[in-house]
């Protein structure tokens, strides 16, 4: 994975293992080399992943391919990835409620990628973020 030298890049990389993020960036490219470095490093760390997108699963995959992640490796043990343009609140909580079930004990770290949503997809993923917290 290459290294971000910003400051973003540094906080990441200084979390601890039961910590939250929030990420806001109008630059997408930028917000989603972020989101693959917090993957990646909890990934490293035996944490499970999840990664929710606005993108194909393809094409989300093939990015995280490009950002050095080990896609097959990973999906295999501790990444799970998920198109959810057209998905609502219930089914994306739902989805991360299972997700966090499955992983029981195992911390983890889950990243919502929205940069083609609707308005009102939007405002359901705050909501699922409030509840996450």
């Amino acid at each position: 994975m290459s290294q971000n030298e910003g400051e973003p890049a540094k906080f990441i990389r200084e979390l601890k293992e039961k910590s939250s993020i929030v990420m806001f960036y109008e630059e997408q490219n930028y917000a989603r080399s972020l989101g693959f470095l917090f993957l990646d490093i909890g990934m490293r760390g035996g944490q499970t992943c999840l990664y929710l997108s606005s993108d194909t699963i393809k094409n989300a995959e093939a990015s995280m391919v490009s950002a050095g992640i080990n896609v097959a490796e990973s999906k295999a043990d501790s990444l799970q990835i998920h198109s959810i343009t057209s998905q609502k609140k219930d089914h994306i909580t739902r989805m991360v409620e299972e997700f966090v079930k499955s992983a029981k004990n195992r911390a983890s770290r889950i990243i919502i990628h929205h940069d083609k949503f609707t308005k009102e997809q939007q405002q359901d993923l705050l909501l699922i973020e409030e509840t996450m917290q």
